[in-house]
């Protein structure tokens, strides 16, 4: 069991463990859904306790950040000392930090239930190999069910409206074309593996798109909701059982889907003399490390940039790799591009045939800087070479696939989650437009145009 946190804040806490990479760790539980002022007294028990430059913190001002619908995010500011401190000349002591203040963080408490469904030990690993290479806010501590995370308070979320424009396309392009020149070893081999992740180098154990989608397919079936979840949607068990039946998740094969997917992508690139290369949507040695979560609100970027420029911002970090795993680019690029659509699913604004083009030149323009600067895996060299065709032949196939991911993941977390969010009405229109596009994507993209 986890200990729980005294609700004190007169003396100093005992240091904490340290975790892997020399990140402090503690073995303590954080309640988000506490009364707010016992959230907090708790909330700098343990920051005192993990974070040394802390020990002198009196009173914080919590706040939260709104916005995600998987975990609750707090932004804890110092207000208040110890008598004495000399918190004034006091050092962060971390990412270079200037002598000063000491500086906020932010606080994720992992969403309640998801651990059962995301690898949370395999992903802070991946938060610390993705910071040594530039991505992610810093991971400053974890413990129990929850990271302290540097807070990045120069720069801001991207908005919806930014990411079709010029320069917001570029950013995210270059820096999902970056990401997916990263071995793949930047993705830790999962503890929850399933029994049919490939066994083939250099994927090993890492699960992919597929293996995903698979354990989600099993979980949406087979889980119960819990009587907290249906009560906080003013619903009963019975409600949302009867609500997930009526979803049609018994007619779902994912081994189907990926059969498929890949026939679909032979005879296509047949016809079009496209090439075979990293193109494949089902070939795990053309396989990447993937984001899977590319909304607005996952790229952070410099507070004073304008869309309306033109430009890319000065500075953009992507955030929250919780959902990471290896698989097809596609998946990736076809992930962010419905998510212009926004979780009411206003599917007039997905992208148009001109703004796609726009981010795959763009894409493809960064995959052959990071091909000349660093040494590349086979997969990303033959991506670098690949034309725009293949991104939108890729992009068209994976559509149905994103619809899919994220249906499953919306019936998970109606059985656990309470959220404020109708995760069973979400994922009725993400089914519906998996079955829509299984037929149809491939209909709507094959004119292509450069």
């Amino acid at each position: 069991a986890h200990k729980s946190l005294r609700n004190d804040t007169g003396g100093p806490e005992l240091g904490p463990a340290m975790g892997e990479d020399d990140v402090p760790h503690a073995d303590i539980e954080l309640d988000s859904g506490a009364e707010p002022g016992e959230f907090k007294s708790r909330l700098l028990s343990l920051l005192r306790r993990l974070l040394p430059e802390w020990a002198d913190v009196r009173d914080i001002a919590a706040e939260p950040i709104t916005g995600g619908i998987t975990n609750e995010l707090t932004l804890a500011t110092p207000t208040a000392h110890a008598p004495g401190s000399r918190e004034g000349d006091e050092t962060r002591r971390r990412g270079g930090g200037e002598e000063g203040r000491v500086e906020p963080v932010v606080v994720r408490v992992f969403g309640n239930g998801t651990d059962a469904f995301l690898d949370r030990a395999a992903e802070n690993r991946a938060v610390r190999a993705l910071n040594a290479r530039g991505f992610g806010a810093t991971c400053l501590a974890t413990f129990a069910n929850g990271r302290v995370e540097e807070a990045l308070t120069r720069l801001r979320p991207m908005t919806p409206a930014e990411m079709p424009t010029p320069g917001g396309a570029a950013a995210i392009a270059g820096a999902m074309a970056r990401l997916h020149s990263l071995p793949i070893d930047v993705v830790p081999a999962s503890t929850s593996a399933s029994a049919s992740a490939p066994a083939s180098a250099p994927i090993g154990t890492r699960r992919t798109t597929y293996d995903v989608l698979r354990e989600w397919l099993r979980n949406a079936k087979a889980w119960d909701f819990r009587p907290a979840a249906a009560a906080a949607r003013g619903s009963t068990v019975e409600a949302m059982r009867a609500a997930r039946d009526a979803l049609g998740l018994d007619a779902i094969d994912i081994d189907e889907e990926v059969g498929r997917l890949a026939a679909a992508h032979a005879a296509r690139a047949g016809v079009q003399g496209v090439s075979k290369g990293v193109s494949s949507v089902s070939d795990a040695a053309a396989f990447v490390p993937l984001h899977n979560d590319a909304l607005a609100g996952n790229f952070l970027v410099d507070a004073n940039w304008h869309a309306k420029s033109g430009k890319p911002p000065r500075e953009m970090r992507t955030i929250d790799f919780e959902y990471m795993c290896v698989g097809p680019r596609g998946f990736d690029v076809a992930n962010h591009f419905i998510e212009h659509a926004g979780f009411e699913c206003d599917w007039s604004l997905l992208p148009d045939a001109e703004t796609r083009f726009r981010f795959y030149r763009a894409y493809q323009s960064s995959l052959v800087y990071q091909s000349c600067i660093h040494s590349q895996t086979e997969a990303t060299s033959a991506a670098a070479a690949d034309s725009i065709e293949s991104l939108e032949l890729e992009v068209a196939l994976m559509t149905p696939v994103s619809h899919l991911w994220w249906g499953l993941w919306a019936v998970m977390q109606a059985t656990m989650s309470a959220i404020d969010f109708d995760y069973l009405g979400y994922a009725a229109r993400r089914l519906e437009a998996f079955r829509e596009t299984r037929t149809t994507s491939l209909e709507r993209r094959v004119q292509v145009t450069s």
